[in-house]
């Protein structure tokens, strides 16, 4: 049975049962309520996630990062830095060769 059959049986016997004490709007949100607490979502997959290794730097606590006198922070800060330099190197390469190439276009 799938999830509107499910809410169409429930809904009759909550019917039933109530006859007119509630209105139906009332009978039918209730009844999609119990469907829902009662059923097991589609995805019926393993509920965990597979972590190999430790929490990345960016996520240790700030204690635990500066425990060395921040050498480790200061380290991470200068490799961040050489990858922002080759980001930038590569970018006006690109613009150079742009160039080059609108200046060959217009000749």
């Amino acid at each position: 049975m799938n999830r509107p059959q499910f809410i169409r049986e429930v809904y009759f016997e909550l019917r039933r049962a109530l006859a007119d004490k509630v209105s139906q709007r009332e009978v039918l949100e209730s009844a999609t309520a119990l469907v829902d607490l009662f059923t097991l979502p589609e995805e019926d997959g393993p509920r965990f996630e597979i972590h190999n290794g430790g929490l990345p730097f960016d996520l240790w606590a700030l204690d635990v990062a500066f425990a060395d006198g921040g050498w480790r922070v200061m380290a991470h800060e200068a490799r961040l830095a050489e990858e922002l330099e080759m980001d930038e190197r590569l970018e006006v390469r690109t613009h150079i060769g742009m160039r080059r190439m609108a200046l060959e276009m217009m000749i």
